[in-house]
């Protein structure tokens, strides 16, 4: 399929090559005809889609065009579009776009290996490229050393296995870079230190067993941030630069024994963190939730956590739900909730405690405490509706 916008401005008649003969479109300056196939609703301009369009010349495409879409295709080769599944684009397939105002460029759902190293060379005013969904498993150094305009890059279900040091330091304008669902077993350390405008990055659902000290020290800007669904087994001390606008992080599924402490502390407008669903999980020092001041969703569910060090939730003023359930957690220090003035529920059932235990502080009143797992399933159906605080009982 291929899904063409763009500013047509053409006087007289055009017909496309493999319409039937009623098939003509008219442009005129007042009044036009659509092709069959083709959506004309846009505000000067036309999108056409089907197999009745053979190759992209066959489409006299307009120098000012800003937006093409090349997926679900079955070809071969770029200049037959519809006959197979992409596979192959030649190094000088792009070449004469430089007279082209093209701004987006989708090659997702295809069959692509690999990508010459020169192939987007004349595309400096793209803004959007969707590579999804293929077979690339290694990309050229200088692949993206033209798109200096860069703004949205699409590179998830493919099969790379790392990124190297250099491969996006082009791409200064970066907005958001989608890499999950690959098979990425390491990065260089410096891959992302020149993305400083990077707003969303996404690493979840890969082969990561370790990061790299400050592989996020340079992301200031950063509002999203995802890594579950990683082997991860440690985390570096320092990983984090002061990140003011992330909110939530995303450690779910992975094989991490223990967190370091102050690792998060960088993280001061984090508003949840979801540590669920990870059996390895068995230490966490005092000092762990150092700097969470705006924290206010802590999912620690389903690990193999069996203590809890008093003092540990410190600094967490603003906490109102934190989800222990499903742990080896056979005791709470007197402590552990006295200072947490805002909690309002907490999930303690399938843990190893005996009997409700009593003895523990809380700050002004007692919030609703879960013991048993009648309530477990009871607090899912409540929350349902109340966005990610469902990832504290259901994560």
């Amino acid at each position: 399929l291929l899904n063409y916008y763009g500013w047509w401005q053409l006087l007289g008649e055009t017909r496309f090559p493999d319409c039937p003969e009623d098939c003509l479109l008219f442009f005129q300056l007042d009044a036009s005809v659509c092709p069959e196939k083709c959506d004309c609703s846009f505000k000067n301009a036309i999108h056409c889609s089907g197999p009745h369009i053979k190759d992209l010349e066959s489409l006299n495409l307009p120098r000012n065009v800003t937006e093409i879409h090349i997926t679900n295709t079955n070809v071969t080769y770029l200049q037959d579009v519809f006959s197979r599944m992409l596979v192959e684009l030649p190094p000088e397939v792009f070449d004469d776009a430089v007279h082209l105002r093209l701004e987006e460029l989708f090659l997702n759902k295809n069959q692509l290996t690999a990508l010459p190293s020169g192939v987007l060379k004349k595309l400096a005013k793209l803004k959007v490229l969707n590579l999804s969904r293929n077979f690339l498993a290694v990309l050229p150094r200088n692949i993206f050393s033209a798109l200096t305009r860069l703004e949205k890059l699409i590179l998830y279900f493919n099969r790379l296995s790392s990124i190297e040091s250099g491969l996006f330091d082009s791409l200064r304008e970066l907005l958001e870079l989608f890499l999950h669902s690959n098979d990425i077993q390491s990065i260089a350390p410096d891959a992302f230190h020149r993305l400083q405008k990077l707003r969303r990055l996404t690493l979840s659902r890969n082969k990561l067993e370790v990061l790299p000290p400050g592989l996020f020290l340079h992301l200031h800007d950063l509002s999203k941030l995802t890594l579950y669904r990683n082997p991860l087994k440690s985390l570096p001390e320092v990983l984090f630069g002061e990140m003011r606008n992330l909110g939530s992080l995303w450690l779910y599924h992975t094989q991490l024994s223990m967190i370091p402490d102050f690792v998060f502390s960088n993280l001061t407008n984090l508003e949840l963190l979801v540590l669920s669903f990870n059996p390895e999980l068995s230490v966490l020092p005092r000092n762990a939730f150092s700097g969470l001041k705006e924290l206010r969703g802590l999912s620690l569910h389903t690990n193999n956590i069996s203590s809890l060090p008093e003092g540990i939730f410190l600094g967490l003023q603003k906490l109102q739900n934190i989800s222990l359930f499903d742990s080896r957690l056979e005791f709470l220090p007197r402590n552990l909730f006295h200072n947490l003035k805002h909690l309002q529920k907490v999930y303690l059932n399938s843990t190893k405690l005996h009997v409700k235990q009593t003895g523990v502080r809380f700050m002004n009143r007692s919030p609703r405490i879960f013991y048993c797992n009648v309530f477990r399933w009871e607090a899912q159906k409540q929350h349902e509706s109340f966005g990610w605080r469902f990832w504290l009982v259901a994560s």
